[in-house]
């Protein structure tokens, strides 16, 4: 925000994206070492967590006050992103045109999200104040421990994958539901710690902004780019339960953030249940 760029515009954007490189770099290596099951699952579950979980918790902890920008266009992205994925891979495989498609539109979310933040710069910054010397050391360390972290997460992320196909194969369960399970709330933790820091920090639009901005980022990026380098098979199960129960969380952000413009604690409490009730379903399921 040194550039006076709104907190809903970083949140959805920046942090949206950051919070969503674990999911890209889990799902891409899944795809790539032959486990596109893992990829898929990982999705679907972040997706679930992050509107089931992260954002229950936080409305929880602090009542979450929605702004009129995110119901009018983030929110019915998160539907329409949810829908047209469902969409996609109702044949049995998301293609590469496909997934070209959800690239496109990827592009377009992001040229929408530049210019509203070039329209957000107050007039107070001053082009003093970006030149400073101080502030361009920080931006090289900031850039340093970025390539840092890049190179850590890909070497964890390898790591991860393999772990999680060995525990599949370990106990006979199927590497679809490790990735909705396991794997999705392991990388969903950064949109946790994300948001919490966000709302005790009294930034509330940092924290709505992060969650429908990852979401979207799984869609869009990580779905859209594993699919345009192969074709990914859909497991039936996806199909028939866990899209719709994505597509379901997303619509029911709507009525929840439009009623009072705020997610109340005991909204909070039932997006909680509501994904109690999704794990403990899935885990039956097997």
């Amino acid at each position: 925000m040194r550039r006076g760029i709104s907190q809903l515009v970083i949140g959805v954007t920046i942090i949206g994206f950051g919070t969503s490189a674990p999911e890209l770099f889990v799902s891409m290596i899944a795809a790539l070492q032959g486990n596109p099951d893992i990829a898929i699952g990982n999705v679907l579950g972040s997706n679930i967590a992050n509107l089931g979980l992260v954002l229950g918790t936080s409305a929880l902890l602090v009542p979450l006050m929605i702004s009129a920008t995110i119901i009018r266009f983030e929110i019915p992205l998160v539907i329409f992103t949810a829908g047209l994925a469902w969409l996609f891979s109702l044949n049995g495989q998301l293609s590469r045109l496909e997934g070209l498609c959800l690239l496109g539109l990827l592009v377009f979310f992001l040229l929408v999200m530049i210019f509203r933040a070039g329209k957000s710069k107050p007039s107070a910054v001053k082009t003093a104040d970006i030149a400073d010397t101080t502030l361009l050391k920080s931006v090289w360390f900031d850039f340093g421990y970025l390539i840092i972290g890049l190179a850590a997460l890909a070497g964890g992320s390898k790591f991860f994958v393999s772990g999680a196909s060995t525990i599949a194969r370990l106990f006979g369960i199927s590497e679809f539901l490790i990735g909705l399970s396991i794997v999705a709330l392991g990388t969903s933790l950064p949109e946790m710690v994300a948001s919490i820091i966000a709302i005790f920090r009294n930034k509330a639009d940092l924290a709505v902004g992060n969650l429908v901005g990852s979401n979207i980022f799984n869609i869009l990026l990580i779905l859209g780019l594993v699919s345009s380098i192969t074709n990914i098979p859909i497991p039936s199960n996806a199909l028939a339960f866990d899209f719709p129960v994505v597509f379901i969380f997303s619509l029911l952000l709507l009525p929840l953030a439009f009623t009072q413009k705020r997610i109340s604690r005991w909204e909070g409490l039932l997006l909680l249940l509501l994904y109690s009730g999704y794990i403990g379903f899935i885990i039956r399921r097997g």
